[in-house]
């Protein structure tokens, strides 16, 4: 960890270098950790990921992070990370919860489905504190850590990256050549209407802010404090070198250790990630069986 951390007692860098990203809003409520824990696999999965899409534009307070677990004697799956099963258990034997998905708002409240909203205002009563984050060019992520109310001397502090969003939708009709298309069968196909010789296909499965690094990054005294972390010389992040910017970065501090309840929070948004979570609508992508005649195919894309 010696190599990956740098504590500081100031910034290191002026606000001059630093990258342009969409920092989280200023809070008119104190920040609310949700954690949700996950896999695919799970039949309630993709309905608890758009009921937090709603939750997230409702509550603009909330930093949301989908851990997606990888359960014993399974194979990974996309965006499936062993460490998120690991914290999941962790908590589900300190807040004695059972059950698949498991949702943990500041590190003390569990919920399950229409029971997040409750939670998450419940969670507004905790009164966290935010964490400040920024990032330099040259990968350095800083972060400020203030020193909570709560008269805690001891704690953990945690960083999750998570991806951007991943949109579920039906994107491509894959057309039979051999079908004359009229302009009316054109619209029903754009219209995703059901239309003979023509089969959807969803291409895309749904991944709202998945996870797809977990890391503690240091030791908390109960004091303010500054400290920057070369993504760069995290060996977790090598194969995301080029990316860094595209990111998005939470930082917890859990008192006493890292499954801990949390005290403080913040969040570094990339601007692909909130881009991806505005109103906007992905154009059909008509595939043909065979080659079509090329008069049909100029009518489409005209």
């Amino acid at each position: 960890m010696a190599d990956a951390v740098t504590f500081n007692t100031t910034r290191i860098l002026s606000l001059t270098c630093l990258i342009v990203f969409t920092t989280f809003p200023t809070f008119a409520k104190p920040p609310v950790l949700v954690e949700m824990f996950s896999h695919k696999d799970c039949r309630f999965d993709t309905q608890l990921q758009e009921d937090m899409q709603a939750l997230l534009k409702k509550y603009e307070n909330v930093i949301f992070v989908n851990c997606r677990n990888v359960l014993p004697n399974q194979s990974y799956t996309k965006h499936s990370n062993s460490l998120c099963f690991q914290r999941s258990e962790a908590y589900g034997k300190r807040l004695n919860t059972l059950g698949d998905p498991i949702i943990v708002v500041n590190g003390k409240w569990d919920a399950f489905i229409k029971d997040v909203a409750p939670a998450i205002e419940m969670g507004e009563t905790d009164n966290l504190q935010k964490i400040s984050i920024d990032m330099s060019e040259d990968n350095l992520l800083n972060i400020s850590v203030p020193a909570p109310e709560t008269g805690a001397k001891k704690g953990a502090l945690m960083l999750y990256i998570y991806g951007t969003t991943q949109q579920k939708g039906q994107n491509t009709a894959f057309v039979d050549a051999d079908i004359e298309l009229t302009q009316s069968l054109l619209e029903d196909i754009l219209q995703k209407k059901s239309v003979p010789f023509v089969t959807p296909s969803t291409d895309k499965e749904l991944y709202v802010r998945p996870v797809i690094s977990i890391k503690e990054i240091g030791q908390w005294n109960g004091t303010a404090l500054n400290m920057s972390i070369p993504l760069n010389k995290m060996k977790i992040m090598a194969f995301l070198e080029n990316s860094y910017k595209d990111l998005n970065y939470v930082v917890s501090l859990h008192e006493n250790d890292r499954f801990g309840p949390v005290l403080a929070t913040g969040e570094l948004m990339s601007s692909k990630e909130m881009s991806s979570a505005l109103p906007h609508s992905t154009p059909l992508d008509l595939q043909f069986v065979s080659q079509p005649d090329p008069a049909v195919l100029n009518s489409i894309t005209q």
